[in-house]
């Protein structure tokens, strides 16, 4: 995640040249390219919104990028075993997604 991604890259150039406030929302592997974006440029206009589903980084990794971001991994939700939190329980909860086809994974793309 050293943001040399060629989307995050794009999309870091382009908020750059943003002076009014944007909202950025991820979903499942895209929040990977919204958290690089953001490492790229650095800091968003004031009143801007970062909104992570499903995402596949850890919150604390997040919030370094974007400290008031809307992180929502829900319990079950598969990528629990790929951003796990501090919660066994919310860890261990994502193998019931195995077993269901990704239901709650795909159920979050809000």
């Amino acid at each position: 995640m050293n943001g040399s991604c060629p989307r995050a890259g794009r999309l870091g150039e382009y908020l750059a040249t943003r002076t009014d406030p944007v909202t950025l929302k991820g979903f499942s592997g895209g929040t990977l390219t919204v958290v690089n974006a953001l490492r790229r440029v650095g800091a968003l206009p004031d009143g801007s919104k970062v909104i992570l589903n499903s995402p596949v980084v850890s919150y604390p990794t997040a919030r370094s990028v974007f400290p008031d971001v809307d992180y929502n991994q829900p319990r079950g939700d598969v990528f629990s075993l790929l951003a796990p939190s501090l919660n066994p329980f919310r860890f261990a909860s994502g193998f019931l997604d195995l077993f269901c086809g990704f239901c709650v994974h795909r159920g979050n793309n809000l």
